[in-house]
């Protein structure tokens, strides 16, 4: 008998959108950035190295952001280049350390080209989401976010590409093999015998969970 297996969630890790794209291996520099700027598509690249174990690590988050947007409906494309293979342009975009962004703005040059700032990120991704509250309670906010780093990257660079582009997207789930379970639909998704199940209970405020989110995508994905 032929088993499926699921991966399963029994709390959404990330709000679903509609549509969503792939990273971009950019392998001629010079041409693709050629053609993508200087028109209506913005760039967020990442510049990588093969033994960057950082760059590794950020794989799965690369790939959730870049399913958050559509280049054809957000004006959006999330790329990477290999530094090692371009170091010329990679010496040229002042990229000092690995893994490093920067955001080319729809219609602008390679000159206009914007160095993320991760940290200032984490930041905005709480002002924008939680606007409306107290001054008092914000700033005792930003600091916890600041010393335990609970937001996640990909949330991080969502926020990051919606405040340049001005979007309104978030993270959304890989593949359909990654599900949210209820307690009215548990037994009956697990006690299948015809599927092999794996659930991973989480909890909204555990930032250990948030962290792991991309990484199930992945591997539900694969």
């Amino acid at each position: 008998m032929k088993f499926r297996c699921i991966l399963l969630l029994l709390t959404c890790l990330a709000s679903v959108c509609d549509g969503g794209g792939t990273v971009l291996e950019i392998k001629s520099p010079s041409r693709t950035l050629a053609s993508l700027l200087g028109g209506n598509t913005s760039l967020l690249l990442e510049y990588y190295t093969p033994w960057c174990g950082h760059c590794a690590e950020l794989e799965a988050d690369v790939a959730a952001v870049a399913r958050a947007f559509d280049a054809r409906r957000d004006g959006v494309v999330v790329a990477r280049m290999n530094a090692d293979k371009h170091r010329a342009i990679a010496t040229a975009h002042g990229v000092r350390a690995f893994p490093m962004f920067a955001w080319f703005p729809a219609g602008g040059t390679e000159a206009e080209r914007e160095e993320y700032d991760g940290a200032l990120t984490v930041r905005m991704w709480f002002l924008i989401r939680f606007e409306h509250m107290t001054e008092y309670f914000t700033n005792l906010i930003v600091f916890l976010i600041d010393y335990y780093s609970v937001v996640t990257q990909a949330d991080a660079l969502v926020a990051y590409i919606n405040a340049r582009a001005g979007t309104r997207r978030g993270l959304r789930r890989a593949h359909p093999s990654l599900r949210e379970l209820t307690p009215r639909t548990f037994e009956s998704v697990v006690a299948d015998p015809n599927t092999a199940v794996l659930v991973v209970f989480t909890a909204p405020w555990c930032e250990h969970c948030a962290v792991l989110a991309p990484h199930l995508e992945l591997a539900a994905a694969r």
